[in-house]
């Protein structure tokens, strides 16, 4: 199947693409560092809109918190209307021969979600619209940063790291256990990253509708420039990434 949508960064031969394609081999670069692979932290711009907390219903869709809840307890964020996905509304940034590096973020203001407590991290649930390798697998890294001030590198303290082997496999949402905390009053920020797979042949695009979100998909890749963008910003305003973050208020 032909890509959906091409976009051309730095007049280079890579690509950010929407839709899907098949790999030959595979990819494993660990990549459980920061977003560049140098430093420990990751690139940010922006400030999302304020979002939803609680648990969401079959379609993905949550209730806000009642005006009397003194929180604690279980709690869900998630920017997306759905959790359904969608074929061929995933973006990414290939080459002709795989995958350039690729990070994919969510960004969650806490206190505007209704979280007013601490929280306690234990599971990251992304979508993958198709995963294709060599041997049937790679690596996909998730890791959890706290954000203080604006969205920029100096700014992210990473707090969390998880790697999950995502078999060949089309429109499934993974869930994958990782451990973190994060103090009361703060902005949390939940990233999936893919390595450079040119060598392997390895592609990977991620999960996504277009059913709306409450907050920005950001995108950072090696198509581009160093820090995340706006997916709408870069011409992809229908790549609403699925992606929730569970945990428990305290």
């Amino acid at each position: 199947m032909q890509f959906l949508r091409v976009f051309c960064a730095l007049a280079c031969a890579s690509a950010l693409q929407a839709g899907c394609a098949k790999g030959m081999a595979n990819g494993d670069g660990d990549d459980t560092g920061d977003t560049d692979g140098d430093d420990g932290t990751t690139d940010g711009i922006g400030q999302p809109d304020a979002s939803q907390s609680g648990t969401p219903d079959a379609a993905g869709h949550q209730d806000p918190p009642d005006a009397g809840d003194t929180g604690g307890g279980p709690v869900t964020l998630t920017h997306s209307n759905s959790m359904a996905l969608v074929a061929e509304t995933g973006v990414t940034c290939q080459s002709g021969f795989g995958d350039k590096k690729n990070s994919w973020y969510r960004v969650f203001d806490l206190p505007a979600m209704g979280v007013d407590g601490a929280l306690d991290i234990d599971q990251v649930t992304f979508g993958v619209q198709e995963a294709s390798a060599g041997d049937g697998n790679q690596a996909v890294t998730v890791k959890l940063h706290r954000l203080q001030g604006e969205f920029v590198v100096a700014n992210l303290t990473q707090i969390g790291t998880a790697k999950v082997t995502v078999p060949d496999e089309e429109l499934t949402l993974v869930d994958v256990p990782i451990t973190a905390s994060i103090a009361a009053g703060s902005t949390l920020v939940a990233e999936i990253t893919v390595p450079n797979g040119e060598v392997r042949g390895d592609y990977f695009f991620p999960g996504a509708n277009s059913a709306g979100q409450t907050g920005p998909t950001y995108v950072k890749s090696e198509c581009g420039g160093p820090q995340p963008e706006d997916a709408a910003d870069i011409g992809f305003p229908d790549f609403h990434l699925v992606l929730s973050v569970d945990g428990v208020e305290r």
